[in-house]
């Protein structure tokens, strides 16, 4: 197993701003079709708790985006592009938060789509919790037992 605890910090630093920045565009582009989507006809015909789902989605993808835009400002604003060690903490945090309200945001837009195919709110709650599992599963499950995994024995 190769050790990762001599990577530089402006590597490390570089990396987690590039992940961030990669993972933006993705978070505008369904916060946009979350937007445009409140605007159809058969928006206006989902049940309000289908329609307040989707609003809730629409404000988790917004944190999501939110919280990974911040990295970039603080490093340039409060760190003044410097590479700290302190920085690096606060922005590898927020880029990793942010997969839990993103993961939120796509579950419910899943559960909005099941409802809207079914009709179904058991089959809609379904798909939801399990996409929001599956999703947290990947992005923060299996890294976090992997760290554990790899631990040195």
């Amino acid at each position: 197993m190769p050790d990762h605890a001599g990577t530089p910090l402006k590597m490390k630093i570089e990396q987690m701003l590039t992940e961030a920045r990669v993972i933006i565009p993705g978070g505008q582009a369904l916060l946009g079709f979350q937007f445009v989507c409140t605007f159809t006809r058969s928006f206006k015909e989902l049940p309000l708790s289908i329609q307040y789902l989707h609003a809730a989605g629409l404000c988790a993808v917004a944190l999501a985006v939110l919280l990974l835009m911040t990295p970039a400002a603080l490093h340039r604003i409060a760190f003044h592009g410097e590479d700290d060690p302190g920085f690096f903490s606060i922005g590898s945090a927020l880029v990793i938060t942010a997969s839990i309200p993103l993961a939120a945001g796509i579950a419910a837009d899943i559960a909005v789509v099941f409802f809207k195919v079914t009709d179904n709110m058991g089959s809609a709650v379904v798909a939801g919790a399990t996409a929001l599992c599956v999703l947290l599963g990947v992005w923060l499950g299996y890294p976090v037992w992997r760290r554990n995994s790899a631990a040195p024995r």
